[in-house]
């Protein structure tokens, strides 16, 4: 018996490309946490953006450096600190440089009686 199962296309390329051109520099790998050995040693590891877009073989830059059907991301980098975040399937999110969160402060807390609580007032 043959189980066939269908593998999924890899369309990053284009995307990190498109973000090469458009000023970003560097991709970081985050492993999903999926059991992969092959991608757990890939976690946090680093590359030039360029190198790691070229001389690929298939065209799939994700799939290739690890397995089809990979659910790891990218973390592409600008030097300005603005992030894209990329997966198999193209670009996910972009994220302007962060600016420190500000703190809201804490509403006080507003006690009621046991009775008020019963009447919902």
């Amino acid at each position: 018996m043959c189980l066939i199962t269908a593998a999924n296309k890899d369309d990053s390329l284009i995307v990190l490309q498109e973000l090469l051109n458009s000023g970003y520099t560097e991709v970081t790998w985050v492993y999903d946490g999926f059991k992969c050995p092959k991608c757990r040693s890939l976690d946090g590891k680093k590359w030039k953006l360029a190198d790691f877009i070229k001389n690929l073989q298939y065209e799939a830059p994700i799939f290739e450096k690890s397995h089809v059907n990979c659910g790891c991301k990218l973390i592409v980098k600008k030097v300005n600190g603005e992030t894209a975040v990329v997966d198999w399937t193209g670009i996910k999110q972009i994220q302007k440089k962060s600016e420190p969160v500000k703190k809201q402060k804490e509403k006080p807390i507003e006690k009621k009686n046991w009775f008020q609580k019963l009447l919902h007032i």
